[in-house]
């Protein structure tokens, strides 16, 4: 059972990362396009400003939940799986996703006005849907932990 556990830990660690590394590789498509298509050098340098503002917030919590989810593999590998620190580490893990997602929101609009693309919310939806489900996810599995803990130690009361 741990070995399945650890496999799935792991495959659902490299699906997020590569996803990660395509939106980041996607992120960066779209900011030399809009570089090389704004023709004043005002306008690239406020559009730089604003970008970077608005990545400073994105980073903490992605950060975060994602070494997050890394220790929590690490505590399941050490045999230490229904704990309360994973139930707050899966907390962060989908936090972070589901706080990355609401906040790259802006960013797509923005990136869809200046590319002169027309505004589509659905559009922007589902290139993040992926991250908000991942997150949903991770919130309910800390959920179901939460409900092994307590039926855990209800039964070490039992005689």
């Amino acid at each position: 059972m741990k070995k399945r556990l650890n496999f799935l830990c792991a495959l659902i660690m490299v699906i997020i990362t590569v996803k990660i590394i395509q939106d980041l590789n996607e992120a960066c498509f779209f900011v030399n396009y809009i570089h090389e298509h704004l023709t004043d050098a005002q306008g690239k340098t406020a559009y730089e400003v604003f970008a970077f503002i608005l990545v400073i917030p994105f980073v903490y919590p992605l950060v975060r939940g994602i070494v997050s989810f890394f220790r929590f593999v690490l505590n399941v590998n050490r045999d230490k799986v229904f704990v309360k620190d994973n139930v707050s580490l899966l907390r962060w893990a989908g936090g972070g996703l589901i706080y990355m997602s609401v906040m790259s929101f802006p960013s797509i609009l923005i990136n869809q006005k200046v590319a002169q693309i027309p505004l589509n919310i659905g559009s922007a939806f589902a290139h993040e849907s992926f991250h908000i489900m991942m997150g949903f996810l991770f919130l309910i599995i800390a959920e179901v932990f939460l409900i092994g803990i307590k039926l855990r130690e209800e039964q070490e009361l039992t005689i």
